[in-house]
């Protein structure tokens, strides 16, 4: 934060403090280089606690993803704001083009890590909740109960639950909300919700990439950072069309092989963190 903050306020010939800036700058990045990593490893220990599995390699694998969401807008959108406002490469730039460069490189970052800041203090697993979450899994392990330190769920050791892991994973492609539903409703209406989300994800992508398309043609191949945004968009929305897609299977499947709804409410009362939840996991207990 305030090696951009420092960033800003340069100007030219301000050579050795530019120096100085990016090297304090870059000091808090390496400590982001291995907080983040920290912060997963606690994180996988509390999965463990729930699911008695270490489950580093899907961790690693969805942090390796997330990031590429944001890479590829936080890439694009600063070239095509800077396009917009007359950027042109190798010249004297105009003032509105240099103040945009000011804030894109030195603001921007330093906004953004003021808002991870306070995301990041409220991260709920400290050195006592991280002992609590080794202990529960130490009792798992000799056949005991364990109690989550963070909402004082009872967990029971994984062996010993009301849903079987294979049922559990199974149960895992499809929300809290679906789950509900399923429960209300029955399981036919799990695959119209895939369908009907799948469609308009797609749709949404097409009516993008169509508007886009558009405005490439009417502005002569600068339509301008609208556009970008707009693409950006439309691989968001294809995205979500592919993952549901993914779930036509399952959801055919779950029309067919008709879960009890006991199952389906231990297992919600399993993943469900909210502990006002108290009737969803009394009636789980009943059920099973």
């Amino acid at each position: 934060v305030t090696g951009g903050l420092a960033l800003f306020l340069l100007g030219p010939g301000d050579n050795i403090a530019c120096v100085v800036v990016i090297a304090w700058a870059g000091s808090s990045f390496g400590a982001g280089l291995f907080l983040p990593p920290a912060i997963q490893a606690d994180v996988i220990d509390y999965d463990e606690l729930h699911s008695g599995k270490r489950r580093e390699a899907q961790y690693l694998s969805l942090w390796g993803l997330v990031p590429k969401f944001i890479v590829i807008p936080s890439a694009s959108l600063p070239l095509a704001l800077l396009a917009w406002l007359g950027y042109q490469p190798n010249i004297s730039q105009s003032p509105d083009v240099v103040l945009a460069i000011r804030i894109i490189f030195a603001l921007t970052p330093a906004a953004f890590s003021i808002g991870a800041f306070f995301i990041a203090r409220r991260f709920p697993i400290d050195e006592t909740v991280h002992r609590a979450i080794l202990a529960g899994i130490a009792a798992h392990r000799r056949g005991e109960a364990a109690v989550d330190p963070l909402t004082r769920q009872r967990l029971m050791p994984p062996g010993d639950r009301a849903v079987d892991e294979d049922t559990g994973w199974f149960l895992d492609y499809f929300s809290t909300g679906e789950l509900r539903r399923v429960m209300r409703r029955g399981a036919n209406g799990v695959l119209g919700d895939v369908l009907r989300v799948a469609a308009l994800a797609i749709a949404l992508a097409i009516g993008l990439a169509l508007w886009v398309i558009h405005e490439v043609a009417s502005t002569g191949g600068t339509p301008g950072p609208l556009a970008v945004i707009a693409i950006v968009a439309a691989g968001f929305a294809l995205t979500v069309f592919v993952f549901h897609l993914s779930r036509i299977g399952p959801a055919l499947r779950l029309r067919r092989r008709a879960v009890p709804d006991s199952t389906i409410r231990a297992h919600l009362a399993h993943i469900d963190r909210d502990p006002d939840d108290a009737q969803l996991q009394k009636s789980a207990v009943h059920g099973a």
